[in-house]
This record gives C-alpha cells, sequence and structure tokens, in this order.
C-alpha cells in the first residue's frame, strides 16, 4: 500500500469521528512528513523506528511521531488493510516529565495592574478565569457566552472538543465588548506576552494556563472537565507543582531556619 493512500484512509476516518481541527491538524502534521520519509507503507518496526528518531525537534514531539504512528496503524490493522502491525514492536520513546510554570500571584497582580488594551486585559482575564489554551480563547464568538441559573459560562471549543465551563460575571462582561478577536491566534498570543515583558514578567498565554491549575483548590474531576484534559494523569500534574510551591514556602518560613541563622523574631 502506498503511504499516502493509508493517510487519506486514516484522516478520514478521523473527520468520521468529529476530532478536532486542531487534532486533525496535528495528525495532518506528522503523517505528511512519514510520507515524504517512505512512498511506500513500511512493513518493520525498524522503518518505523527510524522515523521516530529522525525527529530532531525533543523528546515531547518525538513522542508525538510515536503515537501518530501507533495510531495510523491501529486504524490501518482494525480495517485490515494490513496483517501485521509493526508498531507492536516499537518501543515508546522516553520524555523527559516536565512541570507546569505558574505565574505567581504577586506577579499576577502586577501584570493586571497596567494599563492595557480591552480586548487584550479580557483575554488575559479570561485565561487566568478558566485555564483555557490559546486556541481556545482566540476562537471565542460572543455567541458562545452564556448565562444559566447558576452563573455565567462560556462554550470553549478546541483540541478536546467542546465543553461549558464558568466564568465570572466579570469575564463575562469584558469578554461581550470585544469578541470576537481582531487578531489571528499567533498574534493574540504575541500581544499577551508583550504585556508579561512590559510588566518585567517571564511569562506567555500558556503560563495562564498553568497558574490556574495549579492554585485550583477544588477537586480533580472538576479541574480536568474544566482544562478539558483528556486523562486525569495530565491533572495530576499540577497537584505535584502545588507541592512544590508548598515546599518553597516551607523552607522560608519554617520555625526551623532559626536553628541555621540564629535570628530568633522577637514575639
Amino acid at each position: 500500500m502506498e503511504t499516502v493512500k493509508a493517510y487519506e484512509l486514516f484522516i478520514q476516518s478521523r473527520r468520521d469521528k468529529n476530532l478536532s481541527p486542531f487534532t486533525l491538524k496535528w495528525y495532518k502534521n506528522i503523517l505528511l512528513k512519514f510520507i515524504g520519509f517512505y512512498e511506500e507503507l513500511p512493513r518493520y518496526s525498524v522503518e518505523c523506528e527510524r522515523f521516530i528518531g529522525s525527529c530532531q525537534a525533543g523528546d515531547e514531539r518525538r513522542h508525538g511521531y510515536y503515537r501518530a504512528l501507533k495510531a495510523l496503524y491501529s486504524f490501518l490493522e482494525g480495517r485490515n488493510y494490513i496483517r501485521k502491525n509493526p508498531m507492536c514492536s516499537v518501543l515508546e520513546p522516553e520524555r523527559l516529565k516536565k512541570l507546569p510554570r505558574p505565574i505567581h500571584p504577586p506577579d499576577i497582580a502586577r501584570l493586571w495592574s497596567r494599563e492595557m488594551p480591552t480586548d487584550i486585559r479580557a483575554a488575559i482575564r479570561f485565561f487566568i478565569d478558566t485555564g483555557s489554551r490559546l486556541e481556545e480563547c482566540h476562537n471565542l464568538g460572543k455567541d458562545d457566552l452564556f448565562e444559566a441559573p447558576w452563573g455565567y459560562g462560556a462554550l470553549i471549543s478546541g483540541k478536546t472538543g467542546q465543553r461549558a465551563v464558568p466564568i465570572s460575571v466579570e469575564t463575562y462582561q469584558l469578554l461581550k465588548k470585544v469578541l470576537p478577536f481582531r487578531y489571528k491566534k499567533d498574534w493574540l498570543g504575541r500581544r499577551v506576552s508583550r504585556e508579561f515583558r512590559a510588566a518585567g514578567i517571564r511569562g506567555a498565554a500558556h503560563n495562564l494556563r498553568h497558574t490556574f491549575g495549579t492554585y485550583w483548590d477544588g477537586d480533580l474531576d472538576t479541574l480536568q472537565r474544566i482544562m478539558g484534559h483528556s486523562t486525569i494523569n495530565t491533572t495530576m500534574i499540577y497537584r505535584e507543582i502545588r507541592t512544590e510551591i508548598l515546599a518553597k514556602q516551607h523552607r522560608q518560613y519554617s520555625p526551623a531556619r532559626w536553628m541555621l541563622t540564629g535570628q530568633v523574631p522577637m514575639l
């Protein structure tokens, strides 16, 4: 079978499953490279490993190559287009664990106190209030905002499909004034990053998503639903980073530090 034919069959099957445009774009980006690598669909695991190993963009991206090929061959095997699945013998690439990088509350306050365009302020407020992704914020339209007996909400569309999330009345009112955003997605991200730099803070829009997840004090199931994680394992990462924040506070404020400094405060 030609690789391009396998690709077309697979992509059509993903469309039939109503996968989000973001996910389809992700598959296409990787599998089109696979077509350029092999005209004929590889039948051996070593060939698949060679393609995965060709990725020089880091361990996370290399793992994406692995996942895309695994999905492609699982589909082909399930539809009887191939007799043997070579990906069954391919070991999952290792990837370094990366913890979220939240913006700490004093820096959030400094960022929010700045003068900035109303639409950028609305976007930043939405990121902080919902933990949404940049694309999800950019996709918002006025019709995606709604009022309910319990308060206000937004219908978010992104890489994991659609989900309805609650938002504060202040966020609702700001978004009503500015939607839809007049910027393209990347330009919106650059405008937000510009406000971070102007405030002397290292960060970008996605760090506000990390901030929401890290400082969430409610249950994990609710956090997973609001943030749109496909698995609870991703949500659990935010509890690990919160433990690091607690440890930092502990080192700073534990009375045991008096034993090291010899400076006992006057009570």
